[in-house]
């Protein structure tokens, strides 16, 4: 992540969108890359495809119970898979356009970060390019979507993070600043009573 050869972006014809693909690309090859080759970022097994529909919920309490569809799975840095969820969040709750849309979609990133610090920490080195970590998973999924899509027009569903307002919404997340965010997410997690934002070791 990202995974966009330099071919892809012919498939994203929007000019405005093509532009925000390439500065979330080189944002993530100056940030996250090195940080991963210095070994900043800590490394594990990824699921890889962490969504709403890959999530086993308990009916009554609401607890989750399991995870599944593991055809994804790698190994890479730990905030890769907390960057996924992240970005499907943000698109359930990005529903509308409206101003209240956007507040809740650059919320969300708050509420799923709250649920991993309940299960394990992440250091400051991975919370400091989470941003870029999930705006670089929605410029790839959107991208490489357009790509297969453009090779095969009867392919819909490889369009659905699009139809979904994607674009829209990493527009709303590439235009604020990286430590806006990053404040909106710490103030989402210090909203509940058993979390803190974690310190490094």
């Amino acid at each position: 992540m990202p995974n966009l050869p330099a071919d892809s972006l012919w498939a994203v014809e929007d000019e405005e969108r093509r532009a925000t693909v390439k500065e979330v690309v080189q944002a993530f090859t100056e940030e996250v890359v090195p940080a991963l080759a210095a070994g900043r970022l800590e490394e594990g097994v990824l699921h890889g495809d962490v969504n709403e529909q890959n999530v086993l919920v308990d009916e009554k309490g609401g607890g989750v119970r399991g995870i599944i569809d593991f055809g994804d799975c790698s190994r890479g840095p730990l905030v890769f898979d907390v960057a996924i969820a992240i970005m499907y969040m943000m698109i359930l709750w990005g529903g509308g356009g409206d101003k209240a849309a956007r507040d809740r979609s650059l919320s969300a990133g708050g509420h799923v970060l709250a649920g991993y610090l309940r299960q394990r920490r992440l250091a400051k080195a991975d919370l400091r390019v989470l941003p870029v970590c999930v705006a670089a998973r929605f410029v790839q999924s959107l991208t490489l979507g357009e790509v297969a899509h453009a090779n095969n027009p009867d392919n819909e569903y490889v369009l659905v993070v699009a139809r979904a307002g994607a674009w829209r919404i990493v527009d709303w997340l590439w235009k604020m600043p990286q430590e806006e965010v990053a404040r909106r997410w710490t103030d989402v997690v210090d909203s509940y009573e058993d979390n803190s934002t974690p310190q490094d070791q």
